[in-house]
């Protein structure tokens, strides 16, 4: 679709919604916008004082960034410590790009054994960050998924649906760290769950395997796939 055929619908201090065709929305950051930026301290200092909306649509807009300052790494470290579930989820991709390798590790194992925590964002980061400490652990949350969720696909319906997304992207992530084929195998059941959202997941996630991955357009721009990231466009 042409640049005019985008209608601006909401704009925020951190982000612009578009809307692109009937019920089709495009989210743009302005952290993707040349010089846009946003000093850690300044950040530290309004934090207190910010809605949890207000919060969210920072941590949203700021996700998308492709790499991280010295800066961004100190606004990565202050969210990591004054954030909240929902922010944690949101920046969860930021953090494999953190040179603090040791915080960010031990800071991603606590994410993963909180039992009231949706992991698979989680999962994803450790499975870039691929430390050997974290092997154990998912394993160990594998075996719990695995009584629980993927006895059978049959019965998947009487489980909750984010139990089953956490597992097909744990199954993922247990794959590329450790190469065992018997993951990806596990992920091709939920080719057939009876939720569209786990089959599209699973089915992401059996396309990713061994480095493949699904285009998806919108109009005149090609983006990939990605089941747990915003979709963020550069401006302009």
């Amino acid at each position: 679709m042409n640049e005019p055929d985008r209608q601006l619908i909401k704009e925020t201090e951190w982000s612009r919604t578009y809307l692109v065709g009937p019920k089709k929305f495009s989210y743009e950051s302005k952290f993707l916008d040349v010089g846009f930026a946003l000093d850690a301290d300044d950040l530290k200092g309004r934090w207190a004082s910010m809605t949890s909306s207000q919060r969210h649509d920072f941590a949203l807009a700021f996700q998308c960034k492709g790499h991280l300052s010295a800066n961004d790494e100190k606004i990565v470290s202050f969210l990591m410590h004054a954030g909240e579930r929902i922010i944690w989820r949101t920046i969860a991709r930021l953090l494999a790009m953190h040179s603090d390798r040791e915080q960010v590790v031990t800071f991603l194992l606590d994410r993963v054994r909180d039992p009231l925590e949706t992991r698979a964002n989680y999962y994803e980061a450790i499975e870039v960050i691929r430390d050997n400490r974290s092997i154990s652990v998912l394993q160990d949350q594998f075996e719990r998924y695995r009584d629980r969720v993927g006895v059978s696909i049959a019965e998947a319906h009487l489980q909750p649906e984010r139990d089953s997304l956490d597992y097909v992207q744990l199954c993922h992530t247990l794959s590329k760290i450790t190469g065992n084929q018997n993951y990806q195998n596990e992920i091709k059941r939920f080719l057939s769950h009876p939720s569209e959202s786990v089959r599209n997941r699973a089915r992401t996630c059996t396309l990713q395997y061994g480095g493949l991955t699904q285009p998806f357009a919108l109009g005149n721009k090609s983006r990939l796939l990605h089941p747990f990231r915003a979709f963020c466009e550069r401006v302009g």
